[in-house]
């Protein structure tokens, strides 16, 4: 009687086959993930400034037209910058625009996100920008 150890060939490259399946599915969710991570910086850096800006509002009457001595700070590691927008006294919205593909994820590079207020800085909403926004999926999750 002749003994068989191993595996054979189409056994091999069935498994190699699974593990490269597994293996896109798993890359494309890490892609989503890093994407929504870059993103919330955004976020972090707009909602770390509105604390000053409410504080402007308040003092003066009215909202900032540039950022200049205002903002702390207008970018990170995957945000280009932070914009100023107003609009009538109550209206008011920071908006970032993420780096280009390479500093950030090409999902959402040089894309947009807005954190807005409408009642003067009582509530404010996460959305996407108004011009080349970032795709809803891939915003954090408090935006959504």
């Amino acid at each position: 009687m002749k003994r068989v150890n191993g595996f054979t060939l189409i056994e091999l490259m069935i498994v190699v086959a699974i593990i490269g399946i597994l293996s896109s599915f798993a890359l494309t969710a890490y892609q989503q993930y890093l994407a929504r991570t870059q993103a919330s910086e955004a976020l972090e850096l707009m909602g770390s400034n509105k604390a000053t800006i409410i504080e402007w509002y308040s003092n003066k009457g009215y909202w900032p037209t540039t950022g200049g001595s205002v903002l702390q700070s207008t970018h990170g590691q995957y945000v280009r910058s932070i914009t100023l927008s107003s609009s009538g006294t109550s209206i008011f919205s920071f908006v970032a625009t993420m780096k280009a593909a390479g500093s950030a994820n090409p999902l959402i590079a040089d894309k947009t996100v807005e954190l807005k207020t409408e009642d003067g800085g009582k509530t404010w909403n996460c959305q996407q920008g108004a011009v080349n926004p970032v795709p809803v999926k891939y915003l954090p999750s408090v935006c959504q």
